[in-house]
């Protein structure tokens, strides 16, 4: 896949060169940046905090590596299926990433993160636009734990529906929002 470039929304914060981004197939020297983005989103409540646990970040890199070389993964149960690593680049600087597996009825967005330092600035909508141009006419599925409102209100504004509010965690918890995009509005009931 080739570079798809866009123009970032103008910001004070950034410097006046940094405002071009490309997203950028991942690539293996992505995924210790995609790591890191993971590890810390799951420590400040944005991902399962099952991430941080050490027995899961080994298996975690190999099934990231083996999408970056092959463009698959293998999920437990399952058969091999289809995934993508997509990552913004400014100034070949990775700044933020999606983790897209393409199931047989629709895409899912696994994770999207963007880098703290470039939050607010249109990074997001940029990696979810593409998400939803790689889907096709799939519609593509989302989720976000009850911490990430700013990826709710992502979702929201880029039109998906919360197709599922706060399934509980096997402790009682509020878990994962559920969400779902779809150009035909035909929504999935699982």
């Amino acid at each position: 896949m080739s570079r798809v470039h866009f123009e970032l929304r103008r910001s004070p914060t950034l410097l006046e060169n940094e405002c071009q981004v490309a997203v950028v197939p991942g690539y293996f020297w992505h995924l210790p940046l995609i790591y890191s983005q993971i590890y810390s989103g799951a420590w400040a409540g944005h991902f399962s905090y099952w991430l941080i646990e050490e027995k899961k970040q080994f298996p975690m890199l190999v099934s990231m590596l083996g999408v970056a070389l092959f463009g698959y993964i293998k999920l437990p149960g399952a058969a091999p299926k289809p995934a993508l690593l997509r990552v913004v680049e400014t100034r070949n600087v990775a700044v933020g990433h999606t983790f897209l597996i393409k199931h047989h009825d629709h895409m899912e967005v696994a994770t999207c993160v963007v880098k703290d330092e470039y939050r607010r600035h249109g990074i997001g909508k940029i990696l979810i636009d593409d998400a939803i141009e790689l889907a096709g006419n799939l519609p593509v599925i989302a989720s976000c734990m009850p911490k990430s409102h700013a990826m709710s209100m992502l979702f929201k504004k880029r039109g998906f529906v919360e197709i599922k509010q706060f399934s509980l965690t096997q402790t009682g918890h509020a878990g994962l929002r559920h969400w779902q995009y779809s150009s035909n509005c035909r929504h999935l009931t699982s």
